[in-house]
């Protein structure tokens, strides 16, 4: 599950955690897609809508927050990863778009109610349905950039690695309070900081 502990390492270099308040007003999106572009990325992954409609170029609306993020995942995906970095070893070989499509192919936008979005997650993967579920949450960020890297952060669930309580650091104050449990278990956080950490998500 994604908290509001989200990295923000490809702006600030560390990890931040977040608080919002108040209603998030409508903000338009300076480098907007092409509407053309749209079907084509919502063919990589099946995105189920629900209650959401779809309002292009709308920063604050997740329906087009969602798709942005995915041409996201796919625009940096013709820069491969050779598997190995500063960062560390890498599970990510071939592009962040192909990890995720090869653990889930459905995304679903979440309601104010589901359940799992409470305590200000962000975003969460559901073993039962093998889907990544965004929550309505995640549009108070106003950014397909770290949208893209929660895709990345809940893909990751899909091969079992659940996060643990922190057991020192800033995050143990947050809502979430998750960590992976080591750093060399390459688990969700650690894989969606990698393409931030190689700069494949500035």
């Amino acid at each position: 599950m994604s908290f509001i502990n989200l990295s923000l390492g490809r702006r600030f270099g560390f990890v931040l955690p977040l608080v919002f308040s108040g209603f998030a007003w409508a903000k338009t999106d300076p480098q907007c897609l092409n509407r053309n572009q749209v079907p084509a990325m919502e063919r990589l992954f099946s995105i189920d809508h629900g209650i959401h409609r779809y309002q292009h170029c709308e920063l604050t609306n997740l329906s087009y927050l969602t798709v942005k993020a995915v041409h996201v995942l796919k625009t940096v995906s013709d820069g491969q990863f050779n598997g190995s970095h500063s960062f560390g070893p890498s599970l990510l070989v071939g592009s962040p778009l192909d990890f995720a499509r090869a653990r889930t192919s459905r995304i679903s936008l979440a309601g104010e109610r589901d359940a799992g979005c409470g305590g200000g997650a962000v975003a969460y993967y559901s073993a039962s349905s093998s889907t990544i579920v965004i929550c309505p949450f995640a549009a108070k960020f106003e950014d397909a950039h770290l949208l893209a890297e929660t895709i990345v952060h809940e893909a990751r669930h899909a091969d079992g690695h659940a996060h643990v309580r922190c057991a020192r650091g800033s995050l143990t104050q947050t809502f979430g309070n998750a960590c992976d449990e080591r750093l060399s278990d390459l688990g969700s956080y650690a894989v969606s900081l990698q393409p931030c950490a190689m700069g494949d998500l500035l």
